[in-house]
């Protein structure tokens, strides 16, 4: 059981590290048109160490990244978001379900 969490941890992209003890960020994103905005976004996130999960919406205007503080910070993801050509600006989360 252990080693088929291990795999759809790995082919999911999160570390069973960067899991415990992660924070979330929301931003709102302007300038993201289509899916491959999103994919871009996500992709230069993911680049940054300490990143567990990113989702980006085109359709909702907002990205939400997992994270370990540890390795990163709030604002090295927007100024990476910043970089690719989309304006972020933080703002809170929504709560889950």
């Amino acid at each position: 059981m252990r080693q088929q969490v291990l795999a759809i941890l790995f082919f999911t992209g999160i570390s069973a590290g960067a899991m415990e003890g992660s924070k979330r960020v929301c931003y709102e994103v302007e300038g993201m048109t289509c899916a491959t905005c999103s994919l871009t976004l996500r992709t230069a996130v993911k680049k940054l160490d300490g990143i567990a999960l990113v989702t980006a919406s085109v359709a909702k205007k907002h990205a939400q990244v997992d994270y370990d503080p540890d390795k990163t910070d709030s604002s090295k993801i927007l100024k990476k978001i910043n970089s690719v050509g989309y304006k972020a600006t933080e703002k809170s989360c929504p709560n889950k379900g």
